[in-house]
Formats: C-alpha cells, structure tokens, sequence
C-alpha cells in the first residue's frame, strides 16, 4: 500500500469514527413546573383576598362617614338619607356590620388554609398560634398610640372632648399615657378598647385560637368523615340560639359563625371541591354573583 493510499484509508476511519459520535445537547425545558404554577396561582388567590379585604375596609369608612356622624352635632346629612340608602342598592356599601363579618370570614379561611393544604402538618397550626398576638399587636399598638397623640396633643379641642364621640366605655379621668399604653395589651384579654374601633382585636385574638382549635379537631381520624355535619351544626345553631333567646346572646360570640364559615370555605377549597367554578360558563357565574349580591343587600 503506498502512503497516498493509506494516508485516504485513515482519513476514511477517522470520518467513519466522527460520524459515530453522538453529541448530547441538554434539552431545557422552558415550560413552568408544577410547583411554579401552584405558586403563582397562590399569590394571585391571596392578592385576590387582598383586594376583597380592601373593599370590606371602604365600606366601614363609608358607613362610620355616612351613617353615624358625630353625636355632638347636628346629623342633617346622615338623617335625610338614611331612609333612602336603607331601601336602595347602595345599602351594600354603607353595611358596616356586613363588612366586619366578612373580615372574620376571611380570617377563618386564611388562617387554616396552609394547614387544610399541607396534609394537616400540626406544625403549621403551632407556627399560626406563634405568630398570630404579635401579628395582630404590632399594628394594633401602633394606631393606639398614634390616635392617642394625636388626640391628647391637639391644639384645637382636648382629647377629652374627642374621645366623647366614640362609644363612651371608658371613664375620660382615667385616660392618660399610662392607661395607653396598658390598653394596648389589655383590649385583647379585659380591659374596653381605648381606640373604639379597634373593638374586633379582642374578637380577632380569641376566636383564631378557638378556629386553630376546630381546625385540629375536624382533621382528626374519628371526626373527619363527619366535619360537614359540625360545620352546619355551628353555622345555624347560633342564630337558631339567638332567635330562641330574644337575642340575649353577647355580641362577641355571634361573631363564631362567620369564622365557622371562613373554616368551612377554606376546607372544601383544599379537597378540590370549588374547583368546579372555574369550569362554569361565565354567564353563570356572573348570574350566581348578581343573585349572591342581591341576597346580600337585602
């Protein structure tokens, strides 16, 4: 064989040998995971309640603006239009008391939600119970204090005079730093709310620890099958106890049912069981919102 023709016969194996060789190039995949897409549909469920929160806090502003007014002057504007907003479509916007409920509503869902989510990890509720004071003392001690100085500090009327516009439960002589300052502990256990609207801390406090109690306890093996029958039991027995009562029932404990209810929502939610709202045709679900709407108003 001469060099030119073996020189041809390795250059022929070399090509026979490159044409053998697979190159692997990673395939990525530019599609999001499941895990992101749970994520995303999270945080856009809890802007969702974020924006349903922020109504609910207008509607107290505007019935506390409208409605009620300040009890040492003359209320011309309130009274002339409170027959009339009562009969109208706008009585939803000036419901004070309908939008409290609807906070503890949400409260009641958003508090077990991780735990229904998270195979009923007992962690969670613990962690829940953890951070549930400090988060509802924190910004609570702020506005007191805030509306104390304010208040106290004005130069154009006492604070005396101002806090006579509220609901009165406290004795105006014993108002001083001091008493402030042990208010903003106090309203969760004991002592009136100084800062009057502040009156729903107390009921916040005390009923996440019951509704963390009802969570745990409906999860348990011997109760789960049955939870739908205790949520329908404390949704209507209180309103059944209240009629039966002549409505002697104190108003803190009226306010279990819409946290029940927050419970109830936030169950059928983890096991799947709205899912089917987002495979209904939207005219029915615009249908279902206006009839919901409506029975809501009157």
């Amino acid at each position: 064989m001469t060099d030119k023709e073996q020189l041809t016969h390795i250059q022929n194996n070399n090509l026979h040998q490159t044409s053998n060789i697979s190159i692997e190039i990673p395939i990525i995949n530019e599609s999001p995971t499941t895990e992101t897409i749970i994520k995303q549909n999270t945080h856009s469920k809890l802007l969702y309640l974020d924006g349903l929160r922020g109504i609910l806090c207008l509607i107290v502003v505007f019935s506390h603006s409208i409605l009620m007014g300040k009890t040492t002057h003359e209320e011309n504007f309130s009274i002339f239009f409170r027959p009339w907003i009562q009969h109208s479509p706008l009585r939803l916007f000036l419901s004070g008391e309908f939008a409290v409920a609807g906070f503890f509503v949400l409260s009641g869902c958003v508090l077990v939600r991780r735990y229904f989510e998270h195979s009923n990890n007992i962690h969670i509720l613990i962690g829940g119970l953890i951070r549930r004071f400090p988060r509802l003392f924190i910004p609570s001690t702020i506005a007191l204090l805030c509306y104390f100085s304010i208040f106290h500090f004005r130069p154009f009327y006492g604070y005396n005079e101002c806090h006579e516009i509220g609901e009165g439960t406290v004795n105006i002589e014993e108002i001083n730093l001091g008493y402030a300052l042990l208010n903003t502990f106090g309203q969760y256990f004991w002592m009136p709310a100084l800062y009057t609207i502040q009156w729903t801390m107390q009921i916040e406090f005390i009923f996440s620890i019951l509704i963390y109690f009802i969570a745990f306890l409906v999860t348990r093996s011997f109760i789960y099958r049955y939870r739908i029958i205790i949520y329908i039991l404390l949704i209507f027995i209180l309103p059944i106890v209240w009629l039966v009562s002549h409505e002697s029932i104190p108003r803190p404990v009226q306010y279990l049912q819409p946290f029940v209810f927050g419970i109830f929502l936030s169950d059928l939610d983890a096991n799947g069981l709205l899912n089917f709202c987002h495979t209904m045709k939207r005219y029915w679900l615009i249908l279902i919102k206006i009839i919901l709407i409506l029975l809501t108003i009157y």
